[in-house]
C-alpha cells in the first residue's frame, strides 16, 4: 500500500471527504496508476473524473430525451409510455431501430443514428453510472465514445458540450494523460 503524502490540513480534510465518497483502495488505484505518493496529484485526477462524469451524464440525459421526443413526434410511443414504463436506454434504442422507416420519414433531413454509435453512447452512460473511472486505462475508448455523444447531440447543444469538456481541468495541474479533449 503506498503511503499518501499531505502537505497541509485542507489536503487531509478533503482526502477523509472523498475516502468517504470514493474509497480507500481507489485512492491507492488513482496513487499506482499516476506513480505517485502525493494527494495533491491524486486528488487533481479524482475531481477531474467526478466533474467530468457530471458534464457528461447532463449531455447524455440531453440524448435521452432527445431520442424519446423523436419516438414522440413520430408518434410510435406516448408521452405515458416514457413516464411509466420506466424504461432503459437499451429499450429505447430498441424501439428506435424497430421504428427506423418512419422516424426517416418524418425526419428526413436528420441522418438514423447509427447502431455502433448508439451502443457506444450507451457504454459510456453505464460506466458513469457504474463507478468506473473515465479517464485512466480506457481514457482511448472513452474519448472515442464522448466523441460519438458528440456527433450525436443536436447542433444546438454541440458547442456548449465541446466547450464544457475542454474547460474542465485547466485551472489545475492535471497531466494529459488522463485529459479528455477536442480539438478545435
Amino acid at each position: 500500500m503506498i503511503e499518501i503524502k499531505f502537505k497541509n490540513q485542507a489536503e487531509i480534510d478533503s482526502y477523509n471527504k472523498y475516502k468517504e465518497l470514493k474509497g480507500i483502495e481507489y485512492h491507492q488505484y488513482i496513487a499506482k496508476y499516476l506513480n505517485t505518493d502525493q494527494y495533491s496529484k491524486i486528488a487533481v485526477v479524482i475531481q477531474y473524473d467526478l466533474r467530468l462524469k457530471y458534464i457528461l451524464y447532463r449531455y447524455i440525459c440531453f440524448f435521452e430525451e432527445y431520442i424519446r421526443a423523436v419516438l414522440m413526434n413520430c408518434n410510435i410511443k406516448d408521452i405515458n409510455y416514457f413516464l411509466n414504463e420506466n424504461t432503459s436506454m437499451s429499450e429505447t434504442q430498441q424501439i428506435y431501430y424497430k421504428h427506423k422507416d418512419i422516424i426517416e420519414q418524418i425526419y428526413p433531413s436528420k441522418p438514423i443514428i447509427a447502431k455502433n454509435d448508439f451502443d457506444r453512447i450507451r457504454e459510456l452512460r453505464n460506466q458513469i453510472s457504474h463507478f468506473k473511472p473515465i479517464i485512466l486505462d480506457n481514457i482511448i475508448e472513452n474519448q472515442t465514445n464522448i466523441n460519438f455523444l458528440y456527433k450525436n447531440l443536436t447542433k444546438n447543444y454541440q458547442a456548449n458540450f465541446k466547450n464544457e469538456i475542454n474547460l474542465i481541468g485547466n485551472e489545475v495541474d492535471l497531466l494529459d494523460k488522463v485529459k479528455i479533449k477536442f480539438e478545435n
